[in-house]
């Protein structure tokens, strides 16, 4: 994706940030280039894919209640 953007006459007075994520970009000024890329370090088999989460769920709970 190319875009350009032209901020002419910028003029910045006071700056407040609440808060940050763990994914920001926060720029004042000139930039002539910018690189973004993201990692996903989460191996596949970690989620649960589908409509049927709340079978594994009642698994569980009946799976515990015959441990007792």
């Amino acid at each position: 994706m190319y875009y350009t953007v032209n901020n002419w006459n910028l003029g910045v007075g006071n700056i407040s940030v609440v808060g940050v994520s763990s994914s920001s970009l926060f720029i004042v000024g000139d930039s002539h280039e910018i690189q973004l890329s993201s990692l996903f370090d989460t191996p596949p088999e970690s989620f649960i894919v589908g409509s049927g989460t709340n079978n594994r769920e009642e698994e569980i709970i009946d799976h515990d209640a015959t441990n007792d």
